[in-house]
């Protein structure tokens, strides 16, 4: 009986043994293994190449594409009459509007053109009356030879009859004179004959003198005649140069400047977009010294100014197509546009995002895009809208 147990013990043991064995074994057999592993280069790390995302997503803002234009008028000025509302349509240099001051300087205009002329109704009496003594002058001048000539002529026809008398006289002294030597006259006959010659060249004397007299008056009254002429035509100058024509074109001049600083037009056709001051208000200073009447722009003309985060503006290129949306729905459907410009510098965004986790003070770079559908948002100026710019090729991603 007692033989019988200690046989079925010897199977157990066994058993022990060769478990014992393996627990010890295979821990050595690892350890071996792991001894002989041969030692290999580690991989290099290849960095992997990102695909650039096929859009950048910003804010932006629409605007006239030519800019929203402020017409502007003298601060303090009072604003007579407006002849605009919101939403007109205007042309460029179409009066819109006119200052309290413009009945004041339409009437200055008004006077100063009645005083242009006054001013020239005088000159051209002035000037006739001038002209006048001219050609009185001038007449004058021709009458003097005239009259002068003929008392010159005929005191040189005396002086001529005269000489023609002490000619016969002298002969007559001649003749007494052979009479007298030959005892056929008397004394005194050639005495008589010789006072006669004498008193004739007296009086032939006294006739020149007269002669040269005339002349010399005559002479005068020539240079008297033209000096006075000549008198007459400065005058005449004297007067179209010194009067008020010219000056009351100045003062026109200055008066119309003036009454065109109290009509306001607008500098480009376009829309009118706000009213800054009423009819009867006067101009506040809207900065910088300026007053605003009225803000207008071109409106057939729409682009998106959006403000792409600095990290992202290396993706953006001119002439990328973007997709521009309205998430208050201000317009249906999504709008298409073309990148025109970059920014060449970075701001903090001006655009604020309605998202509460939104970060509110990114660093930005304003890129524009033309909106080809400009007539959609013609009247949706500072329009806050989502920009997806589609953009092209694979780029490497940023340094981490």
């Amino acid at each position: 009986m007692s033989a019988q147990p200690a046989k079925s013990l010897f199977p157990m043991l066994w058993i022990i043994l060769g478990l014992t064995a393996t627990a010890i074994t295979l821990p050595l057999f690892g350890l071996q293994r792991l001894a002989h592993k041969p030692i290999t280069e580690p991989e290099t790390e290849t960095k992997p190449v990102a695909k650039a995302p096929v859009r950048v997503a910003a804010l932006g803002r629409i605007e006239p594409t030519s800019g929203v234009i402020q017409v502007g008028g003298p601060i303090n000025e009072i604003l007579g009459k407006l002849l605009i509302k919101e939403g007109d349509r205007v042309t460029k240099g179409q009066t819109i509007g006119y200052l309290r001051s413009y009945d004041e300087r339409r009437s200055e205009l008004e006077t100063a053109q009645q005083q242009l002329q006054t001013a020239r109704a005088r000159l051209a009496t002035n000037t006739q009356f001038s002209e006048a003594q001219e050609q009185e002058r001038t007449i004058d001048s021709a009458k003097v030879p005239l009259v002068q000539n003929s008392g010159i002529a005929a005191q040189q026809a005396q002086i001529d009859a005269l000489e023609s008398q002490r000619s016969l006289a002298m002969k007559e002294l001649t003749r007494y004179q052979f009479l007298v030597s030959q005892g056929a006259a008397p004394r005194n006959e050639v005495d008589q004959r010789q006072s006669d010659v004498d008193q004739l060249n007296k009086r032939i004397r006294q006739a020149q003198e007269t002669l040269a007299q005339l002349i010399n008056s005559r002479d005068r009254e020539l240079a008297n005649a033209t000096a006075q002429i000549n008198t007459a035509r400065i005058n005449t100058a004297r007067i179209q140069a010194e009067n008020d024509v010219a000056s009351a074109k100045q003062a026109i001049e200055l008066a119309q400047v003036r009454l065109d600083n109290t009509i306001i037009r607008s500098p480009v056709s376009g829309r009118i977009l706000r009213i800054v001051t009423k009819a009867g208000e006067s101009i506040g200073d809207q900065g910088q010294g300026k007053g605003t009447l009225v803000e207008v722009a071109d409106t057939s003309a729409m682009q998106v100014v959006a403000e792409v985060n600095e990290s992202d503006i290396r993706l953006v290129k001119l002439g990328q197509t973007a997709k521009i949306i309205s998430r208050n729905k201000a317009f249906e459907g999504t709008l298409t546009g073309r990148v025109t410009e970059l920014g060449r510098q970075i701001f903090k965004n001006n655009v604020l995002n309605d998202d509460p986790s939104a970060f509110t003070d990114a660093r930005v770079i304003q890129v524009k895009v033309a909106i080809e559908e400009s007539e959609a948002v013609a009247k949706f100026t500072n329009l806050q809208v989502d920009v997806q710019i589609q953009v092209q090729g694979p780029q490497p991603s940023p340094p981490s």
